[in-house]
């Protein structure tokens, strides 16, 4: 079982984050010279004081270290400034500053005034130049900064000495806050606690709630405890040592509200002690006192430094290479300290980080080195890791003598109970368990133990040779307790608790020796009619009579005999039971007496009474009821042969001797409209038209998606066969669909329940091809949500044609879904004005009012083209029929530029509008003149210049397509010797040189690029005719003179590809000097 105690151990060790000995923190430039006289860290920086190094050749001068990000110390920066000034005696660094104290300083010549230097850190790795903290008042001997101590940007410093100088003086602590604008703030003096010669400030520690002082050397020593609150603190008392001389508060340490003490000089040859306190209220007692290891030797000193965590205690004494740790809290089986090996001299001061770790300068080796006791549950200086011996649990502790401790080891065998079997999960291993599952059932008679392990036939838990033993019946002997050999009723059938077999060796009967008693037998269901005892079957087999055999004595059976002929019916049914009914045939019914039962006689309708005895419907007189000749006959399953149904007046349309709705249900005919008549017959009877004569009805072919583009109930195929529409392009697609005019323009249908929820909204040009003015009043049009309840409205489906339900309000006025728009819902007699920018050849709306209503087209010139008046048309009049409609037309004159809605002084809305007020062009026109495009060139070709299916006037709508903008496509610009193209990139030339790709430097209407294609010379190769330049100034000076000459003869007789060739013919010869001699002179073009 786990020591609970000791299960913290399993906790540490599993979140240490470091070996035992984790890292050295060395100091590559040297040792010694008191190396590690203090230390201190924070936030992962480490500050060591050397103070007898000598600096700049001036002896125990000092010097303070700092780790870097390298992990390695490196000195901060330190101008010398004498000898003896012991710089690093005691170091702390908190929030970016490190201190030291220089307890040698003398200020001047006046003995160890003292003094402490500060740094402030700059960067990782980069400290300022030092600051010096001191008081006018320092004097002789007051060695000013004995201890020093920094948290939370204040500093606290030892003054031992002040007043009087040391020992003699009481002692006091100088207090200093840090940052502020001069980097520093003297925050006062502490003395209260202090008295002449206790070393008042020998050793201190502060937090962000407490500062501790040692005073050592008074009586048994006292350590003094303040309060803080931010730079203030007050005074609660102290603690004192035990014995006179021990020294009681030579060292101290804070972690959180956990207090450490130092007593080096306890003890039988000063091997030192050290105390642990925990500092709540008051002034507490220590809760722990940690003796001297075993094997200390004398003058060890233990305590003369000190730090601690909530698990390990470290404190440094006087001999080289030893400071002893301890086990925070004992923890019985493990040892509770141990003294350290592997350091070469002193350790001086110690440091703890608060997550385990413990920093110890080594002072001959000039090395920080690290230990982890956390990994190191046996404190005996090896790692856990490294520890030989067996650890079953892999959890990197060894299982002796650590595990079997901290976890438990019940049985002995020095195996933690961790690695053993627990299989009830109780803490305590099956091996010392006498109920391992803790079902209350001792292992020994435990059938289930953590897994089965042998037979328990009741399921009680315990093995049937227990409950046997126990006292369970086991009448055969067969290691089953009798209960269970009965449990299920198979095998004890009178329930009488013994096994079938033990009470028929026990002279129970068993007549058919099936293993069962008869009784059983009888009580299970076994026959025995005559009340015997005997089961039939064993009568039966015995001698007494079962004619028919079914197992039942014919005494026993009330067996009907018909014919009283003394033979029970059913031994004498075989060819004389005709229906089979077990019935004799002598014995049924004969209802026409013809010697044969009447259930074997003809009865087609199956109702019990043969056809020749009763009169049934025969409609076609063929001797066979109806009812017998409906198979195959009664298509339409009414109970009626077909013949019949046809002969008294059934539809038969096509004459086939099929009933029209059995045509239809069986596909031999089809009905598409679903009216119940053959669709061959709708068609010849002219109810449905085939304009197409594709044998199905007009109405079908456009429910199945036959085309109709214009959507007036006609085939598209049949409206171009008849002549109604044209189709230019014979793409078998009227006119109008292509251009997408229907109705003669392209028809907009304009709803308003976009601005579903936009109630209020004054309406200007949010419609793209429609302008709302208002009134002649000043009203604006306005959307108005009848979803707010605000209005009377009513809503009507129109596109089904009927009452939504749907209403708000008073319920007076129709609109289609929820939204409409007026300029007189709130004001009467106010008109509504539409202007039409793009013109419109209809214009249609749907409206409710009060009073009638009326909707006045005009032209751009304001001329009035058509007028439609309505009546008044609310719910509340009686008007069951939804909204109105008004519809004016440009009635084949100019177009519609503007309605204008007018009324006789009431209010009224209108809810949609449909016309063709913006035509939008379509895919088939490309110039937006209602003609198609492929017609118009076949009517004109030359409309089309470069016959690529595209009119010229859209093909020069592309900028790339006609450059000198003439209206021509260039390529027909060109093929039409309008333009030349002598590069033949497609482009007229003109274009390239208005555009700057080609030039002509001669300007003689060719592109230089093709006079030189065409044989003109270009020896220079600068894509410009040698014409157009003075191809004889060689150099390129501007003049023809006798450099030239000379730059010719320089390639006299040879055949270069260019210059100086000036005539081209591959030759630099007499020719060609007599083309620069004839251009002697300037460059002149």
């Amino acid at each position: 079982m786990q020591n609970p105690a000791a299960a913290v151990l399993l906790i540490v060790a599993s979140c240490a984050s470091a070996d035992c000995q984790s890292d050295v923190i060395p100091w590559p430039e040297g040792s010694g010279d008191l190396f590690g006289s203090g230390i201190s860290g924070d936030a992962g920086t480490i500050v060591v004081g050397v103070p007898d190094a000598s600096l700049g050749g001036l002896f125990e001068h000092g010097r303070v270290l700092v780790s870097n990000s390298e992990g390695i110390l490196v000195e901060l920066p330190t101008p010398p400034q004498e000898s003896g000034l012991h710089l690093g005696s005691d170091v702390t660094i908190s929030d970016g500053y490190a201190f030291a104290s220089c307890t040698g300083r003398t200020d001047g010549f006046n003995g160890n005034v003292g003094g402490v230097l500060f740094w402030e850190q700059l960067s990782a790795d980069a400290w300022s130049s030092p600051q010096l903290l001191s008081r006018p008042d320092w004097d002789d001997q007051f060695f000013g900064g004995y201890q020093i101590v920094a948290s939370e940007g204040v500093l606290v410093v030892s003054v031992p000495g002040l007043v009087g100088g040391y020992p003699a003086a009481a002692g006091a602590l100088d207090v200093w806050t840090m940052g502020g604008p001069d980097g520093y703030a003297y925050a006062g003096r502490l003395s209260d606690g202090g008295e002449s010669g206790s070393f008042f400030g020998a050793s201190l520690d502060l937090n962000a709630s407490l500062l501790v002082v040692g005073a050592p050397t008074a009586g048994a020593g006292r350590v003094h405890i303040y309060d803080r609150s931010e730079a203030s603190f007050s005074y609660r008392g102290f603690l004192e040592g035990v014995s006179e001389g021990d020294q009681f508060g030579a060292s101290v340490s804070l972690f959180g509200n956990t207090l450490f003490v130092g007593a080096p000089r306890v003890g039988p040859g000063s091997v030192g002690e050290a105390y642990r306190y925990s500092i709540q209220t008051g002034l507490p007692s220590p809760n722990m006192t940690y003796g001297a290891p075993e094997g200390a030797s004398a003058n060890s000193r233990f305590g003369l430094s000190i730090a601690g965590d909530d698990f390990h205690v470290c404190a440094t004494g006087l001999l080289n290479g030893q400071a002893a740790i301890w086990r925070a809290d004992v923890v019985e089986g493990l040892p509770d300290s141990m003294i350290t090996g592997g350091f070469d001299g002193r350790i001086r001061d110690v440091y703890a980080d608060g997550a385990g770790r413990f920093y110890l300068p080594d002072e001959f080796s000039g090395d920080v080195k690290v230990l982890n006791p956390r990994l190191d549950c046996n404190l005996n200086g090896i790692c856990d890791p490294d520890e030989e011996g067996p650890d079953c649990n892999n959890n990197g502790i060894p299982d002796v003598p650590c595990d079997v401790v901290t976890i438990g080891d019940c049985n002995l065998n020095d195996i933690p109970d961790d690695c053993e079997s627990d299989c009830d999960m109780d803490g305590l291993i099956d091996d010392c368990d006498l109920d391992d599952d803790d079902d209350g059932v001792a292992d020994e008679c435990d059938a289930d133990n953590c897994g089965s392990i042998g037979l328990d036939c009741n399921g009680n838990g315990i093995l049937d040779t227990c409950d046997i033993n126990d006292g369970a019946d086991d009448c055969d002997g067969n290691g089953i307790p009798d209960s269970c050999d009965v449990s299920d009723g198979s095998r004890d059938c009178n329930m009488n608790g013994i096994p079938d077999s033990c009470d028929i060796e026990a002279e129970a009967e068993d007549c058919d020796e099936n293993g069962i008693p008869d009784s059983c037998d009888i009580e299970a269901g076994a026959e025995d009619c005559d009340t015997n005892g005997i089961p039939d079957a064993c009568d039966i087999k015995e001698g007494a009579p079962d004619c028919n055999d079914n197992g039942v004595p014919d005494d026993c059976e009330g067996l009907v005999d018909c014919d009283r002929n003394g033979i029970p019916d059913e031994c004498e049914l075989k060819g004389n039971d005709c229906d089979g009914n077990g019935v004799l045939d002598d014995c049924q019914d004969d209802c026409d007496a013809n010697g044969t039962p009447d259930a074997c006689e003809a009865d087609c309708n199956g109702d019990g009474v043969p056809d020749t005895c009763q009169s049934l419907p025969d409609c076609n007189s063929n001797g066979t009821p109806d009812a017998c000749e409906l198979k195959d006959n009664d298509c339409d399953k009414n109970g009626v042969p077909d013949d019949c149904d046809l002969a008294g007046g059934s539809a038969d349309c096509n004459a086939n001797g099929v009933l029209d709705v059995c045509d239809i249900v069986q596909g031999v005919s089809q009905d598409c409209n679903g009216n119940a008549i053959p669709d061959e017959c709708d068609i010849d009877q002219g109810t449905s038209e085939d304009c197409d004569k594709n044998t199905i009805p007009d109405e079908c072919d456009l429910a199945d998606g036959g085309a109709d583009c214009n959507a007036n109930g006609i085939l598209d195929v049949c409206d171009l066969a008849e002549g109604k529409f044209e189709d230019c392009n014979d793409n078998g697609v009227p006119d109008e669909c292509d251009l997408e005019i229907l109705g003669g323009g392209a028809v907009i249908s304009v709803s308003f329940e976009d601005f579903l929820g936009s109630d209020q909204l004054v309406l200007d040009s949010q419609i793209e091809g429609l302008e709302f003015v208002g009134s002649n009043q000043n009203a604006p049009w306005t959307i108005r949500d009848a979803t707010t309840g605000a209005y009377n409205l009513s809503s009507w489906d129109c596109m089904s044609d009927s009452d939504t339900g749907n209403a708000w309000g008073g319920q007076n006025y129709w609109i289609c879904d929820e939204v409409a728009v007026t300029t007189a819902l709130d004001k009467t007699g106010n008109d509504g004005e539409i202007i039409l920018p793009f013109g419109a050849s209809f214009f249609e709306l749907r409206y409710s009012s009060f009073s009638e209503l009326s909707l006045v087209a005009y032209d751009e010139f304001g001329f009035e083209i058509d007028r439609d008046l309505q009546p008044g048309n609310l719910r509340s009049a009686g008007n069951e029929s939804g909204p109105g409609v008004l519809r004016v037309s440009a009635k084949g004159v100019g177009q519609i530029s503007s309605v204008r809605i007018t009324d006789s002084g009431n209010f009224w809305i209108v809810d949609s509008f449909n016309t063709d007020a913006l035509y939008q062009g379509s895919e088939f026109d490309c110039d937006n003149n209602m003609l198609i495009d492929s017609c118009e060139i076949d009517a004109n070709p030359k409309l089309d210049c470069d016959n690529n299916g595209v009119l010229d006037s859209c093909d020069v709508l592309h900028p790339k397509f006609d450059c000198n903008m003439n209206g021509i496509p260039d390529s027909c610009d060109v093929s039409n010797g309008f333009s030349s193209d002598c590069d033949g990139n497609g482009q007229p030339d003109e274009c390239q040189l208005l555009e700057g790709s080609a030039f002509d430097c001669n300007e003689n209407d060719v592109l230089d690029a093709c006079e030189i294609d065409g044989g003109s010379l270009d020896q220079n190769g600068n894509s410009i005719p040698d014409e157009c330049e003075c191809i004889a100034d060689l150099d390129g000076d501007g003049f023809v003179d006798l450099l030239d000459v000379v730059v010719l003869l320089g390639q006299w007789m040879s055949a270069p590809d260019g210059l100086p060739d000036i005539n081209g013919d591959g030759m630099v010869d007499l020719h060609d000097l007599l083309l620069v001699l004839d251009a002697y002179g300037p460059c002149e073009l």
